[in-house]
């Protein structure tokens, strides 16, 4: 099939999805997705393998333009950030990259972000300047079945021009690149659609440095607020733990993933 004609036929499946987007935020994620497949194009080294690559980038249009439902708070964006983080380390360790992509629960509202094995692991991020204090939104938040919960704090920094600096699209992407089969490709896509993310422009900006990760054991001694432990008629429970009162828990970021 000739380039022509996959170009072609990409622009029927996308004027229909076009169609529906009145708002700019959507012309900027078409264009955002356009200038992605053009650039994927330029690698492809014969029409089969253009047509397969045109294919994949349809399905993700259809993905992010069917479910972009919120444009994400800068909080939201370091919180997607530090997930995204962690789940690069843990493709680093899983048997198979869908294993690492289905271990990834915060999008479906689990009660913890990651669980692998009989491992949950919650994930915190803070800012360069916000005081040494960490938020934890439910009373489930530190609460498990699991044999073992940590706590893993990541504490980003935005420093544009240092080194190693990375915005969400570039994790992101950065992601996709170590996926290795396309079943992980579509299951990680439709988890950021589900994290209210699409790759728009707007997350070019700001580029993070990881100044700081800390990992802590959750064991029975550790303070929180949980639910099995609330007086009767309590619930929607938020609080703040200051990092100091907790320094005590602190392991060995391989603890997280069963080392020492």
């Amino acid at each position: 099939m000739a380039l022509t004609s996959i170009f072609a036929g990409a622009s029927r499946d996308s004027s229909d999805l076009s169609s529906r987007s009145k708002k700019q935020v959507d012309g900027d994620l078409f264009e955002s997705l356009c200038r992605t497949l053009a650039s994927a194009l330029e690698r492809a080294t014969d029409s089969a393998s253009s047509l397969a690559v045109a294919l994949a980038h349809i399905r993700r249009w259809k993905t992010f333009l069917s479910g972009r439902s919120q444009h994400l708070s800068a909080e939201e964006v370091r919180g997607l950030f530090a997930e995204l983080t962690f789940l690069l380390e843990l493709i680093e360790r899983q048997p198979s990259t869908t294993a690492a992509v289905d271990a990834w629960l915060g999008p479906k509202k689990s009660h913890q972000d990651f669980i692998f094995g009989n491992t949950a692991v919650e994930i915190k991020s803070l800012s360069g300047t916000e005081r040494s204090t960490v938020r934890i939104s439910s009373e489930d938040q530190l609460e498990s079945l699991n044999d073992e919960l940590f706590l893993r704090i990541y504490r980003l920094s935005s420093l544009p021009d240092a080194a190693g600096a990375q915005s969400l699209n570039a994790i992101v992407a950065a992601v996709q690149a170590r996926l290795a089969d396309a079943e992980a490709v579509e299951a990680f896509d439709r988890k950021l659609v589900a994290h209210g993310y699409a790759p728009l422009p707007d997350y070019d900006q700001p580029r993070f440095v990881v100044s700081d990760v800390h990992s802590y054991r959750v064991v029975p001694a550790f303070p929180r607020l949980i639910r099995s432990q609330l007086p009767t008629g309590i619930n929607r429970v938020t609080y703040d733990i200051l990092l100091e009162t907790i320094a005590p828990y602190e392991c060995d970021n391989g603890g997280v993933f069963g080392g020492d």
